[in-house]
């Protein structure tokens, strides 16, 4: 299989693209409500996790890679593309290296305006407590993003 490099080496497995993807990737997103809704989950869900692996002030590979992995063990996530959750995870990286209190802030409400269901806000807190030990360090400021992003569905 083709692979997505990075610096640090191989990290995303790409596979061919099937008839499925295919038509799926030419639908637009307003022409089917479903598409728009597994977007907006898997924009909540990487706002998650990159709150989580950033919260301590270190985002390490091993917090970035859980996210990928747990993003292609996900029956509805594992569909996208992986240039798409690519992309989605560097405009966070950016952002938190610019700003961590605004980033933080952003990617909680990219959480809130995804209106998840329990179903997928459940899997979404799952995801999060993964990325937590992803590092082998429970930080306590990562414990504490996760309260934070547990109250979100709360609002």
């Amino acid at each position: 299989m083709a692979k997505y490099t990075d610096v640090d080496g191989a990290m995303f497995s790409k596979r061919p693209i099937s008839r499925n993807d295919s038509e799926r990737l030419d639908v637009e997103a307003g022409d089917d409500p479903h598409l728009s809704v597994h977007i907006s989950f898997m924009e909540a869900a990487v706002a998650a996790g990159m709150i989580i692996a950033h919260a301590d002030g270190n985002a390490s590979i091993s917090e970035h890679r859980r996210i990928i992995n747990l993003l292609k063990q996900h029956p509805v996530l594992r569909s996208f593309a992986v240039d798409d959750v690519a992309r989605e995870m560097e405009t966070h990286v950016i952002a938190f290296a610019a700003d961590e209190a605004t980033a933080d802030q952003n990617a909680e409400r990219r959480i809130a305006d995804a209106h998840l269901t329990a179903a997928q806000f459940n899997a979404l807190l799952g995801m999060c407590r993964s990325v937590l030990e992803a590092d082998g360090v429970s930080n306590p400021k990562e414990v504490a993003a996760l309260v934070r992003i547990s109250a979100v569905r709360a609002v």
